[in-house]
C-alpha cells in the first residue's frame, strides 16, 4: 500500500514539473535609479534668499521664543535650517547652539 501511495505521489510531483516548465520564471525588473543629491553642499537658490533672510531675521528677533518651519518632505526645511545655523554660528550671535 505505501509503495501504491509513494508512486501516486512520484506521478504528481512529475505532473506538477511538466507544468512549471510552461510558467514564465525570471527576476523582477530593477527600477530605474533615483539620483540624489547631497545636502552636505549646500547651493543656495534665488527663489529660498527670501525665506534664508525671513529666518535669520526671525532668529534674531528678541520677540521670537518658537520658530517654526512646515512644508512637504524632502523640500529642504533641515538644509536651510542648517545653513542659517551655520552662519549664526559664524556670527557668535548665540551662546549656544542645538541643531
Amino acid at each position: 500500500r505505501r509503495g501504491k501511495e509513494l508512486a501516486n505521489k512520484e506521478e504528481q510531483i512529475k505532473k506538477l514539473i511538466e507544468t512549471g516548465k510552461d510558467l514564465a520564471m525570471g527576476l523582477p525588473a530593477r527600477l530605474p535609479d533615483v539620483e540624489r543629491y547631497s545636502s552636505q553642499h549646500y547651493i543656495p537658490f534665488k527663489s529660498r534668499e527670501s525665506k534664508y533672510k525671513e529666518l535669520l531675521d526671525a532668529l534674531k528677533d528678541d520677540n521670537n521664543y518658537i520658530i517654526g518651519s512646515k512644508g512637504m518632505g524632502g523640500t529642504g526645511k533641515t538644509t536651510l535650517a542648517k545653513e542659517v545655523g551655520k552662519e549664526l554660528k559664524q556670527s557668535k550671535q548665540f551662546t549656544h547652539d542645538i541643531l
